[in-house]
């Protein structure tokens, strides 16, 4: 009659292994969203910062063949 006693001991080191995995998995997709709130913040803050630059007021700057030139002249 020890066989009952032997399924019981197991089923409860089961049930103890499977509450210690769901609270290590709850951890970790805690741990998961709260990096992707910070992502999301990081985000917020570069396109406002992207939005601040004032895309007009920017010079293009060209090289003409003259500059090339003189460029392939020294190397």
């Amino acid at each position: 009659m020890m066989w009952p006693w032997v399924f019981a001991g197991i089923a409860v080191l089961g049930l103890i292994v499977l509450v210690c995995y769901a609270l290590w998995l709850w951890r970790r997709a805690s741990d998961l969203f709260f990096e992707l709130k910070v992502l999301g913040k990081r985000t917020d803050e570069m396109a406002t910062l992207l939005g601040e630059i004032d895309v007009s007021r920017l010079t293009l700057v060209t090289a003409d063949e003259s500059d090339m030139a003189r460029t392939a002249d020294r190397t």
